[in-house]
């Protein structure tokens, strides 16, 4: 009889230590995910055919400089009239880290056109608006 209750008091503890572990495990995977929801993300404007961004928090300018990233509170020389501006929204301040893939992605968007348009109109295809 001692023996099925030790048996049995060995399985609840098992029991017991899996499913505090199954907690701890819930709970750092819980605060990991809030720390990564918490992360900022910082609004910047970025205007291509210029290569320029515009911190909206700091109230600069970074563009590349013979080589280096610059920041200035004015505007650049190199900053192009009426270039139109696209927001760019990055984990941190350093947005230019990624400065490649934005030039690629916005340079030759066509103005007015919305990133990933391909020439067509889905709701003209459709007869939706008839000119």
């Amino acid at each position: 009889m001692q023996g099925q209750i030790g048996l049995a008091f060995e399985g609840y503890c098992k029991i017991y230590v899996m499913k505090k572990i199954i907690v701890a495990l819930l709970l750092v995977i819980s605060l990991i995910s809030f720390q990564q929801a918490g992360a900022q993300q910082l609004k910047f404007y970025y205007y291509p055919k210029s290569n320029v961004y515009y911190d909206l928090v700091n109230h600069h300018y970074v563009y590349l400089n013979n080589g280096s990233w610059t920041t200035i509170n004015t505007r650049p020389s190199r900053f192009i009239t009426g270039d139109r501006r696209v927001i760019i929204y990055h984990s941190g301040p350093e947005v230019w880290m990624d400065n490649t893939a934005h030039h690629r992605k916005y340079y030759n968007v066509p103005r007015g056109r919305a990133v990933g348009w391909h020439g067509r109109n889905p709701n003209r295809a459709k007869g939706k608006y008839k000119h």
